[in-house]
């Protein structure tokens, strides 16, 4: 983390102070030497007092301790519920909360992040796809193809496609308690490049696994993208990197929470019509007439 020269590289770093603003004690005053620096046109002076509120704030960011409590302060908090219903309506199984949060059926579970992702994406970036096909389903051989979460057009590169495939961590569940958040998500990482990777750059696309923890801990390269669009995002509004990116984080944890209420509240079953719309309008004619 390097040593601010500029104003805007303090409004950089206490913008990811404030984001981790209930973790540190007394922030406001431990911070008050570098929020000078960013008032109206003060001229940028750094000195020993300003340089000894950046040790000790990035001292603070830094520990191990605060970044196992972002990552342990989750749905652990939360009572299980009384009034769920007793089976999942998607797979059958007994609908505990901790099930709700898993099952995989009908799709909830990966709304918490592609469609708030889809739509920030297409604030900046023209052509913003949702569900790519990158390969097309082969019936006779049993071939079900491959298709991703998101494609978007320019990210790194002018008119080279990025594609992503999310993937969303319970950091509950048994099978990862043995494991440090790092691993489980490199591991989530890796096995979405072995999926998806060399068919998406036999396309001449580059892919970006997109993984992160139901409590917003995110993998590497998810955190390198969202640095990115918030870069994008701020150019075009004319806003600092430190309020977009705050925006962004605000925008996703809010998706999260809603999308863990649809995975306890909502329903997995695909509705299928019996009639088409042209057979239901003569139906719903017939009977007024």
């Amino acid at each position: 983390m390097a040593v601010p020269t500029s104003a805007s590289d303090v409004k950089r770093f206490l913008g990811m102070c404030n984001y981790l603003a209930r973790l540190i004690p007394k922030l406001s005053q431990a911070s008050e030497p570098l929020r000078h620096l960013t008032e109206g046109k003060a001229e940028f002076i750094w000195g020993l007092t300003e340089q000894a509120a950046f040790d000790l704030l990035k001292s603070i960011i830094s520990q191990e301790q605060l970044l196992n409590s972002m990552v342990s302060t989750n749905l652990h908090v939360m009572r299980d519920l009384t009034d769920l219903p007793s089976k999942c309506d998607g797979c059958g199984a007994s609908l505990t909360m901790q099930h709700a949060l898993d099952c995989k059926v009908g799709g909830l579970v990966i709304q918490r992040h592609r469609d708030c992702i889809g739509d920030i994406a297409a604030q900046v970036w023209t052509q913003v796809v949702r569900e790519p096909i990158v390969k097309e389903a082969e019936t006779q051989i049993g071939d079900s193809g491959l298709r991703l979460d998101l494609g978007v057009r320019g990210i790194w590169q002018s008119q080279a496609d990025s594609l992503f495939d999310f993937k969303v961590i319970d950091t509950d569940a048994p099978s990862y308690s043995n494991r440090s958040p790092v691993a489980f998500l490199e591991s989530g990482a890796q096995d979405k490049k072995r999926i998806y990777k060399q068919a998406v750059e036999d396309c001449r696309g580059s892919f970006t696994p997109f993984v992160t923890s139901v409590d917003r801990l995110l993998h590497r390269e998810a955190e390198q993208f969202l640095k990115r669009m918030a870069t994008c995002v701020a150019s075009k509004w004319k806003k600092s990197y430190a309020q977009t990116c705050g925006y962004i984080r605000a925008r996703l944890s809010f998706a999260i929470i809603r999308a863990a209420s649809l995975c306890l509240r909502g329903s997995r079953v695909k509705w299928r019509s019996g009639l088409g719309f042209e057979d239901a309008r003569v139906a719903l004619y017939s009977i007024m007439h």
